[in-house]
């Protein structure tokens, strides 16, 4: 199991495969995880930094159930 910094909760295996398919199929991670790429990052640095990135957004979602992404 993988482990965010300053996270006391430990990610289940399956969250770098979320992650995955949502850089290939969200507008949003997949502009994040092609901007990281563009600017030097090694593919699996910015899908970890994409998948960081859904886990906020997930948390934030549980949080405020009223919250709602940019709109397109």
């Amino acid at each position: 199991m993988a482990a965010l910094r300053g996270s006391p909760i430990l990610l289940p295996p399956l969250v770098p495969y979320a992650a995955a398919s949502a850089v290939r199929h969200d507008r949003i991670l997949r502009e994040f995880y092609t901007r990281l790429c563009a600017a030097g990052k090694k593919p699996l640095v910015a899908l970890t930094a994409a998948m960081r990135k859904l886990v906020v957004l997930l948390n934030r979602m549980l949080q405020k159930p009223d919250f709602q992404l940019a709109p397109a």
